[in-house]
């Protein structure tokens, strides 16, 4: 990979001084705290930036680490797997997703969020299921005896003390619960990070709780330039929301479905039927060993736009062909959009290019989070207590959004190719001197 300052240990220790993790929150009792809750932060994301899925590792890596990293990173010596969890369910989620917000503005500060990939600075909205609480792990938690009314008693605890954690009561089988957050996701430069989380209470849905987040997100980024367009999918469109992004100068471009049944009516009667020879963008490509067609129709809306949406100015229809090279069997399916944003601003060019990005969120964050960062590693889960499993989630889109920007930054001297992930990861342990730790048998345990 090309040699920047950007993949050394300086460039490292840069961008977790960009989040100032001494400004994280926690609950610790003071005068019982060994570590300051910079050094444990840090420790943490140390660990996951390196591909650590445990606070066990996280130990190991911080007993193992080289003497000049320990030094640049302030990490005194060992610190335990217990003392990093117990501080870890402790932090303050609002103060960690703050650092999360300000490692990005220093990121875009620096030139590395440009929107190349859209032209047009675009962040996408999606919720996340981030942990299920099964019904043992639920007993646990709210130190409630198993019994004919434990669900109610479970249901108790949980309303008093965990407003975040959403219990489910199935027909069959046994209770159990769930944590969910919005993660926005920045889709329009080579480097897919993670602009803001933010958890959805248990008493509401992903539409019920996109207000706040957009208040939340309002606040972080009003003054930065950083996205002029916000997209979507059906779950949180609204005419509330879309006039609050309106309101905050943000453009919007929503998918609308069955939950939008009139506006759907519409954008079918006005679209459905144009043929395919009409469509104003025809666009081919390769995907998963699949050949790919997309075509495009708009249709513009007058100044008053379309029911409560009046700062609507185009639907759009998107039409997706898909043929496997080998089998040669075939899906197609279309998808419709309302936009603010007029034809003369937003093209169906570019409009199909912000569709298809959108899906950047799931790639490349939840994907990540899952597969790279082991968020599906409920075994060796860094928290199983419901604020730490939060906690976590936000570190984790902080480690996330570290590692897309090195390997944004990184090419492969001889093809000039993007590495993998597991190669940027490799680079960091590099980077950090441990170039395998091998924690099998700390995690195992």
């Amino acid at each position: 990979m090309r040699k920047r300052q950007a993949f050394s240990l300086k460039g490292i220790k840069r961008r977790l001084g960009d989040a100032n993790l001494a400004r994280v929150r926690d609950k610790r009792r003071k005068d019982m705290v060994k570590y300051e809750t910079e050094t444990v932060v840090k420790a943490t994301l140390a660990g996951m930036i390196s591909g650590l899925l445990s606070t066990r590792g996280c130990e190991a890596l911080t007993a193992n680490m080289a003497s000049d990293v320990r030094k640049a990173l302030s990490i005194p010596g060992r610190i335990a797997d217990n003392t990093l969890a117990n501080a870890v369910a402790r932090l303050d989620v609002d103060s960690v997703d703050r650092a999360l917000v300000r490692m990005v503005k220093a990121e875009h500060r620096r030139g590395n969020l440009k929107p190349d990939e859209l032209g047009i600075g675009a962040v996408a909205i999606d919720g996340k299921n981030v942990a299920t609480l099964h019904y043992k792990d639920l007993l646990r938690l709210c130190k409630v005896e198993d019994g004919p009314d434990a669900a109610d008693r479970i249901a108790a605890v949980l309303k008093a003390n965990y407003p975040y954690v959403q219990l489910h009561r199935p027909d069959d089988g046994e209770v159990y619960a769930v944590i969910r957050q919005h993660n926005v996701a920045l889709i329009s430069s080579k480097a897919v990070v993670t602009a803001l989380t933010r958890p959805i209470e248990a008493n509401t849905n992903e539409i019920g709780a996109l207000p706040a987040l957009l208040d939340r997100l309002h606040r972080a980024y009003a003054h930065t330039k950083l996205f002029d367009l916000v997209t979507a999918d059906a779950g949180n469109t609204s005419a509330q929301t879309a006039t609050q992004m309106r309101r905050y100068g943000w453009h919007y471009l929503l998918r609308i479905k069955a939950n939008q049944p009139e506006m759907l009516a519409e954008a079918q009667r006005l679209l459905a039927d144009l043929g395919q020879d009409s469509a104003q963008v025809t666009f081919g490509d390769k995907q998963n060993g699949k050949a790919v067609c997309y075509k495009v129709w708009t249709y513009d809306l007058d100044t008053d736009g379309y029911l409560n949406y009046g700062h609507a100015r185009q639907f759009i229809r998107v039409y997706r062909y898909t043929v496997d090279v080998v089998t040669g069997t075939h899906t197609e399916g279309n998808r419709y959009y309302i936009a603010s944003m007029p034809s003369s601003l937003l093209g169906p060019k570019q409009a199909l290019k912000v569709c298809r990005a959108y899906w950047r969120v799931e790639n490349n964050i939840h994907w990540t989070a899952d597969a790279v960062l082991g968020e599906d590693h409920r075994r060796l889960a860094l928290s199983r207590h419901p604020n730490g499993i939060l906690v976590v989630a936000a570190l984790r889109a902080i480690a996330g959004s570290i590692l897309a920007v090195l390997r944004a930054l990184s090419r492969i001297g001889y093809s000039r190719t993007r590495p993998s992930w597991k190669m940027v990861i490799t680079f960091v342990q590099t980077q950090l001197g441990i170039l395998r730790l091998d924690t099998e048998a700390f995690d195992a345990v």
